[in-house]
């Protein structure tokens, strides 16, 4: 029991140093972003994924992918971007350890991705993918993105109902955080 304590605490440490290894590494890369030419990004982001990969964290690997997958996007890269989210979902299904939040927000990032190119059938589809994981992780806030992104999708296929349906859903996310918080300082509006 002792020896398993001691073994977790050593993973916990390696998946927090990997984890702000990853974080660094993608400040780094956004901040690189106003000056430097786009093959200078894209080299500095691949180490962040090795380094993830090396420190034996499926997880932090996905967060790398997804990093990789938004710089992708930023820099307009859609298909890299769409193979580096897909990259990152992989992971996060095949970890014994799973992170779901990681999932959440690169099947939103995908249905975002999908939306911006027209292809709202496979948008509509990765935003129920990211609400399974919203939902299961009671996370309100990106459920409430997830419902809008989805109205969104539905709106420019001409299903109005279900656009309504879905931003009225979204809505009501909002009010139950906003109302969820009795100091008048943090409520949302």
């Amino acid at each position: 029991e002792h020896r398993q304590r001691v073994v977790n605490a050593s993973s916990m440490r390696r998946q927090r140093v990997a984890s702000a290894l990853t974080d660094v590494g993608l400040g780094l890369i956004l901040d690189l972003a106003k000056r430097a030419p786009r093959e200078t990004k894209v080299r500095h982001l691949s180490p962040a994924a090795v380094l993830g990969a090396l420190l034996l964290r499926d997880a932090t690997l996905a967060t790398s992918y997804w990093s990789r997958g938004y710089l992708h996007l930023l820099l307009g890269d859609e298909p890299a971007s769409e193979a580096a989210y897909l990259q990152a979902i992989a992971l996060t299904q095949s970890s014994q350890r799973g992170e779901p939040l990681v999932a959440m927000d690169a099947w939103l990032q995908l249905g975002f991705l999908y939306y911006t190119q027209t292809r709202y059938d496979e948008a509509i589809s990765a935003c129920a993918q990211a609400l399974n994981h919203a939902t299961l992780l009671r996370h309100d806030q990106r459920a409430a993105q997830i419902r809008f992104l989805r109205g969104r999708a539905l709106r420019a296929q001409g299903q109005l109902d279900a656009a309504l349906a879905s931003y009225r859903q979204a809505i009501d996310d909002v009010e139950s955080l906003r109302s969820a918080h009795t100091r008048e300082d943090i409520k949302i509006s």
